[in-house]
């Protein structure tokens, strides 16, 4: 009995010294981590006031009333930092979005910032701050980063690879800048990226296929850049893509036919490149496309009847065949290719074509009576073709027209004087042709007209 009243008496001494050693072992964890948050919050507090985006301790109070003669450590102890503008914490205090407001001018201070102290930071929007330094491969820390906007400053350098560190981004807009260099390939990394935005920069180089794994991304923009090459066909596995511009660059080749997968795309812009040949086809597929640009190249060849299957097009800036089912289509720009052939009579179907440009083409022939339907019409743009024949009397049809331009073409025999119809009209340009005869007694009774008849045109009052 004696024996077991020891034995219990030293379980329980046992028991007592392990419950205390994990309590206090507890404890020192506890206090370590609340030491290391402390730590870490103390750090965020820090970067913010040595980066000198918000002026410095003696005189922030120049950017909030509330602050006189406030020093750092109370700055950085109290987390008053957190009411700062432009700054966002979390209910610990820890640093989860940076936006400074407008009128802060940040300049060469943008590397000065130590973006690896903020491991909880969601979002950067520094756009229109006047940066003029190169972004610092530090951003790739903020792996919990889902907004980076540094949009229209004057970055330059090269997009450093790191960025394709952002696991979380969801939006990337770097656009307007001076940025030069390659697109990284490491960007065909950001899984969950939605927007892409490498607009207005100086980027050359080609686009590249790792970008095809994007397949959240909504918007893709890389216009008014230097890339050069072809497009990838890989672009067709964005699935989500919604608008694709790749706009005013130095592209060449063919269309990808790859492009037909990309169901949910509402805008193309091919334009201003030096792309050949004719779409495909199967781009007939995309019915949700709205806006089509597609001028300044040098495509060739008949645009198929496919296309008129495009229900919801707007905006078409192509050549145009079996366009009888583009009843919403308002702009049609044709201009500057290598369009030959008569002007299709199917144009008269596009009951709210507003504006219609032709110009600077291989086009000849008539123009025909079916295009004098286009009652909706306001500018039509028909200079430097080859068009012949005389000005048909069906042309009084135009009657919301503001703008004519039939110059530089063939035209020939008399002006008709059913043209006293369109008193919308404010612009007639019928130079460089063959016009003979008297200007109609009915143009009088425009009173807003400018009519131009220079240069190689024979005619004379009445």
């Amino acid at each position: 009995m004696a024996f077991y009243n020891i034995a219990s008496s030293i379980n329980l001494t046992i028991l007592a010294t392990i419950i205390f050693f994990y309590t206090a072992s507890n404890a020192s964890t506890s206090v370590a981590n609340v030491t290391s948050q402390s730590s870490s919050l103390q750090l965020e507090g820090k970067a913010l006031l040595d980066s000198g985006w918000w002026k410095s301790c003696s005189n922030i109070s120049s950017l909030h009333r509330k602050w006189p003669n406030i020093n750092c450590d109370v700055i950085i102890n109290s987390r008053s930092y957190c009411n700062w503008p432009g700054i966002t914490c979390n209910i610990a205090g820890s640093v989860t979005e940076i936006y400074p407001p407008s009128d802060l001018f940040i300049g060469n201070k943008f590397r000065k910032l130590n973006f690896s102290c903020f491991p909880n930071l969601t979002l950067l929007d520094l756009r229109g701050h006047w940066i003029y330094e190169e972004i610092p491969p530090q951003l790739g820390d903020l792996t919990k980063l889902r907004v980076l906007d540094l949009s229209s400053n004057y970055i330059h350098g090269a997009i450093p690879p790191e960025i394709g560190n952002l696991s979380s981004l969801q939006n990337l807009d770097v656009g307007d800048n001076i940025l030069n260099g390659l697109i990284p390939k490491e960007l065909g990394q950001l899984k969950n990226l939605v927007t892409l935005d490498l607009s207005d920069n100086r980027l050359i180089g080609s686009i590249p296929l790792t970008l095809g794994l994007l397949t959240n991304l909504t918007q893709l923009y890389l216009q008014y850049n230097h890339f050069r090459g072809a497009i990838p066909p890989e672009i067709g596995n964005m699935s989500s893509l919604q608008n694709l511009d790749v706009g005013d660059n130095i592209l060449s080749g063919l269309i990808p036919k790859e492009l037909e997968q990309l169901k949910d795309l509402v805008t193309l812009n091919l334009s201003d490149n030096k792309l050949v040949g004719s779409f495909p086809p199967t781009l007939g597929l995309l019915a949700n496309l709205a806006q089509l640009y597609m001028q300044y190249n040098q495509f060739g060849g008949a645009i198929p009847p496919e296309i008129g299957n495009m229900s919801s097009l707007q905006n078409l800036d192509v050549h145009s065949f079996g366009v009888r089912k583009f009843e919403n289509l308002v702009t049609l720009d044709l201009g500057d290719n290598n369009l030959s052939g008569p002007i299709p009579s199917s144009l008269g179907q596009l009951s709210n074509l507003t504006f219609l440009f032709l110009e600077s083409n291989l086009l000849e022939g008539p123009i025909q009576g079916e295009l004098c339907n286009l009652h909706a019409l306001s500018v039509l743009y028909l200079a430097n073709n080859t068009v012949s024949g005389t000005m048909p009397i069906e042309i009084g049809g135009l009657f919301s027209i503001n703008e004519l331009d039939l110059s530089q073409n063939k035209l020939e025999g008399p002006i008709p004087p059913h043209i006293g119809n369109l008193t919308m009209l404010y612009t007639l340009n019928l130079s460089h042709n063959l016009i003979s005869g008297e200007i109609p007694y009915e143009a009088g009774f425009l009173q807003h007209l400018t009519l131009d008849l220079s240069y190689k045109t024979y005619w004379h009052h009445s």
